[in-house]
């Protein structure tokens, strides 16, 4: 038996509730039976990621901690209502920008990068991977999911095993909460 070479990501996320999560995965088992495809458990929209390591480095987790600690946010909903394919990946996407969106994931991609944690080569799209497929790029509104988006992940990613570990939660209690106050 070989070996399989996992690598270690962390990422900050938000994840559809639990029964968005179910909906989502029937319909991707509907519309791609048997291809490569993101676990309901592992559906997430991601908001800011690290490079690949051999190791996830303490400091690196610290770090992030610190970040998701800093980061304030009102809860917002969701709705996604286009399923749109590249070449390599079948996502959800909302069919308008939603700037709620955008405003929890900015702070966290600046601090990321003054800190030296983003991912070299990332960049930000609201969309949740659904799997992965070869084939050509596609646009196509559908009936579409939504729901409230209340907390804020850190996410430790084995690549190669296919599993998410949460290493910390933030809710998302709001711009105005006594907590986020700077004195």
């Amino acid at each position: 038996m070989g070996t399989r070479n996992i690598l270690h990501r962390a990422f900050f996320a938000f994840r559809p509730e639990a029964r968005v999560s179910v909906q989502i995965g029937n319909m991707v088992e509907e519309i791609a039976p048997g291809l490569p495809r993101v676990g309901n458990e592992r559906f997430h929209s991601t908001l800011g990621i690290t490079n690949d390591y051999n190791v996830l480095p303490t400091p690196l987790v610290d770090d992030l901690r610190a970040i998701g600690d800093e980061i304030s946010a009102d809860p917002f909903d969701v709705a996604v209502d286009r399923l749109s394919g590249s070449e390599n990946s079948v996502a959800l996407r909302p069919g308008r920008t939603n700037p709620a969106w955008r405003d929890l994931q900015a702070p966290i991609e600046e601090k990321m990068r003054r800190a030296g944690a983003l991912r070299d080569d990332w960049r930000f799209s609201q969309h949740i991977t659904l799997y992965y497929r070869s084939g050509a790029p596609f646009s196509q509104i559908i009936g579409g999911y939504d729901w409230p988006v209340e907390e804020l992940l850190l996410i430790h990613s084995l690549v190669g095993a296919g599993e998410h570990r949460v290493l910390a939660r933030w809710p998302l209690r709001g711009r105005d909460n006594p907590q986020f106050r700077l004195f």
